[in-house]
């Protein structure tokens, strides 16, 4: 997919120091979502997961690691609908196991996002503690993109109805 190389390169051009939003990163319309790696300057080892919406079903989703997953390579997501959060969890894994959540008042503060473009935002995260970080928010970046599901237009739909109707109509006179 040639717009996600596209997203990837601009997502590396921006600035990694927080300057975006906190928190969690909510879908800005029906979209296939799909992650990268796309730099990692960690002094500890993380996995970013996704928490929500899968929170219901009790599940999380493994998305990526900082330290042994490839830089630049995508992950599928899933399909999400316009306006559903996007809960990530960062989870130090060597150290003291420390968890942060987008969606807690603490954790939230760990994680900064900006869309550089309507169907692409960059998620940076901080992994140490935000009171004794750097607040560099360059631990681990991501690149997330939200491709837009494909809506037939009004007019194909009722061509696909029409030749339904034809088709059955020479069924019924044979």
């Amino acid at each position: 997919m040639p717009m996600k190389t596209t997203v990837a390169a601009i997502a590396a051009t921006t600035t990694l120091a927080a300057g975006g939003v906190s928190g969690s990163i909510f879908v800005p319309y029906d979209s296939d979502v799909s992650l990268v790696l796309l730099s990692r300057h960690a002094g500890f080892s993380g996995d970013l997961s996704l928490v929500s919406p899968l929170e219901d079903a009790g599940a999380t989703l493994f998305l990526s690691d900082n330290e042994w997953s490839s830089l630049h390579r995508w992950v599928e997501v899933g399909t999400f609908a316009e306006g559903d959060e996007l809960v990530f969890q960062y989870e130090i894994t060597n150290g003291d196991h420390t968890v942060f959540r987008s969606d807690s008042v603490s954790g939230a503060i760990q994680f900064d996002h900006e869309f550089v473009r309507p169907d692409s935002a960059v998620l940076s995260i901080e992994d140490v503690e935000f009171e004794s970080s750097d607040r560099d928010y360059n631990d681990a970046v991501f690149g997330l993109y939200f491709e837009p599901l494909t809506v037939p237009a009004p007019g194909a739909i009722v061509m696909g109805v029409a030749g339904l109707a034809l088709v059955g109509l020479r069924a019924r006179r044979v």
